[in-house]
């Protein structure tokens, strides 16, 4: 089988501090997306309900990648490994809803191991090669 390595960036951070300020929240200063996880934790209603929904279009998206390419895993890395294993799962559950079950059958998503610094390293790692004069 053919491997894919496909990179999805998402704008996570400036998105959800935009929904977290329409949605009713008094905060003056910028929230991380670490803070409103921990304020979804303690159960801040407007932060569970901005996390949810985040999750819900997160899933979506990678529905639609799931049913284009039907990988064998899609990694999540970034802030987003770094969150609870519910926010995970909510993620699972919209994109195996969202996405046509012979191409989902064999899918896993999981989290990336080095979290929030896997795409730092990753970069490190590319530099530090392409100036060695290899190729990946």
């Amino acid at each position: 089988m053919d491997h894919w390595n496909i990179t999805l960036f998402i704008c996570f951070r400036k998105k959800i501090f935009r929904r977290i300020r329409t949605k009713g929240s008094q905060r003056e200063r910028k929230i991380s997306a670490k803070e409103i996880f921990e304020m979804s934790y303690k159960n801040d209603q407007v932060a569970i309900k901005v996390v949810n929904e985040n999750a819900m279009l997160i899933g979506i998206g990678l529905a639609n990648l799931i049913t284009i390419f039907a990988p064998e895993i899609i990694v999540i890395g970034g802030g987003m490994a770094e969150a609870d294993e519910s926010y995970l799962n909510l993620i699972r559950e919209s994109a195996f809803a969202n996405s046509l079950e012979n191409c989902r059958s064999e899918v896993k998503l999981e989290r990336a191991h080095l979290g929030s610094r896997a795409a730092i390293l990753g970069a490190a790692y590319y530099s530090l090669t392409r100036l060695a004069g290899k190729t990946i």
